[in-house]
């Protein structure tokens, strides 16, 4: 299955293209372990992607995810990802959400893990800190 990225999906600015070519080079990669993609594309959007322009693509993201979904992406990205990167993607939610989301997410990836992993605690992808 192949993935790609489409400029259209990409906010509108000067380094959308770069952007959008440097991530289809980083999903064609079948060799590039997940830890090497994710550095590369942060590196990338230090470089050439406005704080504005990434602030547009979240919000874009958010907007266009199914609803139904986010509980599960949520508990997977707390699960995965770092504590404190989740904590500032939630400082600008109401308080009721920043209060419940963590719970309901975390119990919709566990209820995910079961399913599929037989346990609530899969191994991480990220058990290994970025360099």
């Amino acid at each position: 299955m192949s993935r790609t990225v489409d400029p259209e999906d990409s906010p509108v600015d000067q380094n959308g293209p770069a952007m959008t070519e440097h991530a289809n080079d980083v999903i064609a990669d079948d060799n590039a372990g997940t830890r090497q993609a994710i550095e590369s594309i942060k590196q990338h959007k230090a470089r050439c992607v406005t704080t504005a322009a990434w602030a547009h693509m979240g919000q874009h993201g958010m907007s266009t995810f199914p609803k139904r979904l986010l509980p599960f992406a949520f508990g997977m990205l707390m699960y995965e990802g770092d504590h404190a990167a989740m904590r500032r993607t939630l400082s600008n939610a109401p308080l009721p959400a920043r209060l419940l989301i963590p719970i309901i997410a975390s119990r919709a990836f566990s209820r995910h893990a079961r399913r599929v992993y037989g346990t609530a605690t899969p191994p991480k992808i990220t058990t290994k800190p970025l360099s």
